[in-house]
């Protein structure tokens, strides 16, 4: 971190602020007041130029935070893409929200593993939060519309929610579809420490070798093992994330993977000792 400060009494400036830390970095100016005796009304405004993540350019921010007893603060991005609110009073407690507008999601490429390319997406959805002075944490994530691309394929989902509440999550239902067929549906809940847990999972593949290219290349020497074949399968998952208890069907047709190749394949899973 470098900058340059400046102080008069309660009022405080921050020029020329660089930040950096792993691979994240951003300039960075803010000015305000300081809540000091006497003061009415403290508050701080923060401006971030020139964010860049893994050398991908982030929208540039505008921040406000009141400090006065009852605490607030609020964010949006220059793009629009990004807004969030949040306060806590005196009280106690708390309430936050953030809207995504078609936020970006390209700079998180720089996560995946670099055999993965052409990596793209963008979220619009809406996060709530709120706790009060006692009891469990509240809040509601709704996706409106969500799209990711990567290796050569679209994953589309739309009209999502999932929501905490009393100590479970519920989650009605999630369903990400691929531009070639391929479906994952997740719906159910479970206790928020990811205990209890009752879910149901559906998905189905047309071709595997449609994702050949999520696949990392074979080391140097060795050939690379084509794979192919139409997968699917209906499951059902309790117990904890810890310990799962899967039960359900797996089903393949024309599989070829690891070397090796079968017609048809039928998977039943069951408890142990059934």
């Amino acid at each position: 971190v470098a900058l340059d400060a400046r102080s008069r009494g309660a009022r405080v400036d921050v020029t020329h602020g660089v930040f950096a830390a792993g691979d994240f970095s951003a300039g960075f100016e803010a000015g305000g007041t300081l809540p000091l005796p006497g003061v009415e009304a403290p508050a701080i405004d923060l401006r971030v130029r020139g964010a860049h993540l893994r050398g991908r350019s982030l929208p540039d921010l505008d921040a406000h935070a009141s400090l006065g007893p009852d605490l607030a603060a609020r964010l949006r991005a220059s793009d629009g893409s990004l807004s969030a609110s949040a306060s806590a009073p005196a009280a106690g407690g708390f309430q936050a929200e953030a809207t995504f507008d078609r936020f970006d999601l390209a700079p998180f490429s720089a996560y995946l593993p670099p055999h993965v390319t052409g990596f793209d997406g963008r979220l619009t959805a809406r996060l709530t939060a709120r706790r009060g002075r006692a009891g469990p944490l509240e809040a509601t994530l709704e996706v409106d519309e969500v799209f990711v691309a990567a290796a050569g394929r679209r994953f589309t989902a739309e009209g999502a929610e999932a929501s905490v509440a009393g100590g479970r999550f519920e989650g009605p239902g999630l369903e990400i579809r691929g531009d070639d067929g391929a479906l994952l549906s997740v719906a159910g809940g479970g206790a928020a420490d990811a205990t209890d847990l009752d879910l149901k999972v559906r998905f189905e593949v047309p071709e595997l070798a449609r994702y050949e290219a999520f696949l990392p290349a074979p080391e140097q020497g060795k050939k690379k093992e084509p794979i192919g074949g139409r997968v699917s399968g209906d499951l059902a998952i309790a117990g904890s994330l810890e310990k799962p208890l899967v039960t359900g069907e797996l089903r393949a047709s024309d599989l070829v993977a690891f070397g090796a190749a079968l017609a048809r394949l039928d998977v039943t899973l069951s408890p142990a000792g059934e």
